[in-house]
């Protein structure tokens, strides 16, 4: 799969096996994060969680 801008400088690409985060500045690459299945899955729960969360204290907001 082709590499993916997320935004803020920030890439995402498969290397066919790991997903791969880099940084750029638009002409180099300044980090790179390599995100194995176990570490991928992590990730995926920790995006869950916050939006559990967010959505809990927006219902919140709403009920004052």
């Amino acid at each position: 799969m082709n590499k993916w801008y997320l935004g803020d400088g920030v890439y995402v690409e498969s290397d066919g096996h790991d997903l791969v985060l880099t940084s750029e500045n638009g002409i180099d690459v300044l980090d790179r994060i390599v995100l194995d299945d176990s570490t991928y899955e992590a990730l995926l729960h920790y995006v869950a969680e916050l939006t559990r969360q967010r959505k809990q204290q927006r219902l919140e907001m709403n009920d004052e």
